[in-house]
């Protein structure tokens, strides 16, 4: 029993990182297509043999044998989640997109594309020549519909001679067990435990990704058996050594160090105002000429961890540089903010566009833009962060991030753990992308292939809150540093009777500070003149102090956007990011 608790701690472990593979599956482990994603997991993780013996386990579990599933017959919403997915593409990624998809329907091989993906992890670039896999089941796939159960094959140096099912980049010839040659083609190297096909118990180790660092490393220094770099390498020299040749060859014509050495650490230290906790460094390959490099394999890694807290510390970093670099950016939002309020409390305009609106009298198209644009003069949390989001549509901001997210610029302490590389490599023996990461703008062509949404919170408080008590010692600077917009209405609605009562009024209805500026600026109905005259002041001494805040907001450079949050009462949630190309911030 204690051993059938440990497995199924470790299946439920495990099926969190099947997500992608067998989604509504989830509540379904012992089904042949969670067994299959399961497992494909385990041995990306583990290595064959393992994934061999717990998928063995798993079967023997099972409360029913599984059955292969059903065939489902044509979902109509499939083609509603189609259009979906090409209306969030760039007309880039849509036309490249449906020029793939008509090439595959014209040629009828959609449906043995779908099964060499689901089927073939052996179309990866790292299983070479001698590589065996065999049948799992009873039934053979379209190109091979004879082969048993446990029939093995094995792969063979590509052959285009031979008869090639399929189409696409990734191609591998085989060996059927009668002495029949076959040629698989694919648009998709697919998943590591397919749904026909396992890999052989002795089919060869494949290399993870340190275990490519110190293979690079070995072709680029020259072996050295007593390194650490070699002990990890060897076991893979015989089959992946040339291919690691070629890559350091490569490694020769775009770094200058004549030496390479893996970081060899898991974690590093970051600075203690880092607001996240992934410690993984930024640096995996350094080179005796201060060459820190981030490598990554195709279609591999991403650049940072996609976990809420790490994408807002990034956020933070980046936008200080913006602060620091390019204040104009954040400058730009307050002006807007000043201005949009400036208009709201102009004297005698709201009332006169209001009564114009009001009169039932025909309109000028003039005058029907001016009472439109009054209609959207309003102060409050949506129309404010919406403003924001120009700021993180900047290819300067979204290079900052870029830059941080790269390199780990600002987050670590440990220096050797900041990148100044990327280099991104294929297996087979290429260098396909390399960028230095030297200063921000280097990563400017990472920018284009980013966008970002940003989420934010307030706190919620309403004006009746306590007003914050201020130390007479504090300079002058400081207090307009630390003061919020609530503060503000808080103070100077409480300096008259008139205004304590509106405060309160506010409170009952749970209006916050921005509805409450908003109710007066429209101004109050059915009162004395010298009430009118009490409220026309109290706004007054709002604007002034709001005009002296944001002046001084303006002066803080890398501190300007944490002032302007403190100021609106605003706290960043999440940040959300869409990423593409070569070295993508996440998958």
């Amino acid at each position: 029993m204690k051993n059938d608790s440990f497995k199924d701690n470790i299946l439920n472990e495990i099926t969190q990182l099947t997500w992608n593979e067998i989604r509504g599956e989830l509540t379904n482990p012992h089904s042949v297509k969670s067994i299959n994603a399961i497992t494909h997991v385990i041995e990306e993780l583990y290595g064959s043999d393992i994934a061999y013996e717990f998928r063995k386990s798993l079967l023997e579990q099972s409360p029913t044998p599984p059955t292969e599933e059903k065939p489902k017959e044509e979902n109509p919403l499939e083609k509603d989640l189609d259009a979906i997915k090409i209306g969030m593409m760039t007309d880039v990624e849509k036309e490249a997109y449906l020029k793939k998809k008509r090439e595959m329907e014209q040629s009828g091989t959609m449906d043995l594309e779908e099964d060499i993906i689901s089927e073939a992890s052996f179309m990866k670039p790292e299983y070479k020549a001698g590589h065996q896999i065999f049948l799992k089941g009873s039934k053979g796939p379209k190109w091979a519909p004879n082969l048993k159960n446990g029939d093995v094959l094995t792969i063979l140096d590509d052959d285009p001679s031979v008869k090639t099912y399929g189409s696409g980049d990734f191609v591998k010839t085989l060996q059927l067990p009668n002495g029949t040659k076959v040629r698989i083609a694919t648009s998709n190297v697919g998943g590591g435990s397919p749904e026909l096909f396992n890999h052989l118990t002795g089919g060869g180790p494949s290399p993870k990704g340190e275990d490519w660092e110190a293979l690079i490393i070995c072709a680029y220094n020259g072996i050295d058996e007593s390194s650490k770099e070699w002990a990890r390498a060897q076991v893979y020299w015989s089959t992946y050594g040339e291919d690691a040749k070629k890559i350091a060859d490569v490694f020769r014509g775009i770094i200058k160090s004549n030496k390479l050495s893996q970081l060899g650490s898991a974690t590093a230290a970051i600075n203690s105002d880092w607001g996240g906790t992934d410690k993984t460094p930024k640096t995996d390959i350094l080179g005796n000429s201060n060459e820190k490099i981030s490598l990554k394999k195709t279609g591999g890694s991403q650049l940072m961890s996609a976990g809420p807290k790490e994408s807002i510390a990034t956020f933070n970093a980046a936008i200080k540089m913006v602060g620091e670099n390019q204040p104009t950016l954040l400058k730009s939002f307050l002006d807007t903010l000043e201005q949009k309020m400036g208009k709201m409390t102009e004297k005698g305009t709201i009332t006169a566009l209001e009564k114009l609106r009001d009169s039932g009298e025909t309109l000028t198209p003039s005058q029907e833009k001016a009472i439109a644009e009054m209609e959207k003069l309003q102060l409050n949390a949506k129309e404010l962060t919406n403003d924001m989001q120009s700021i993180f549509k900047d290819i300067y901001f979204k290079t900052c991030f870029c830059f941080e997210a790269a390199t780990g610029t600002n987050k670590f302490s440990d220096k050797n753990a900041v990148a100044n590389q990327l280099i991104e490599f294929d297996p087979s023996g290429k260098v396909t992308a390399h960028l230095k990461m030297d200063s921000i703008n280097d990563a400017k062509p990472l920018a284009s292939k980013n966008s970002f949404y940003v989420a934010f919170k307030t706190s919620g408080a309403n004006p009746q809150a306590s007003l914050v008590l201020r130390s007479k010692q504090l300079s002058k600077s400081k207090l307009i540093e630390n003061i919020t917009f609530r503060d503000i209405i808080n103070e100077e609605f409480s300096k008259s009777k008139l205004g304590k009562t509106i405060l309160i009024e506010a409170s009952k209805q749970r209006i916050d500070e921005f509805a409450l500026f908003n109710n007066l600026v429209k101004g109050f109905k059915n009162v004395t003149t010298k009430i009118k005259k009490q409220v026309e002041d109290i706004l007054q001494t709002i604007m002034d102090r709001v005009k002296e805040a944001i002046s001084y907001i303006k002066s803080l450079g890398g501190k300007m956007f944490d002032a302007i949050m403190n100021f609106l009462g605003f706290e960043v949630s999440d940040v959300m990011i869409k990423s593409s190309g070569p070295f993508a911030l996440v998958k």
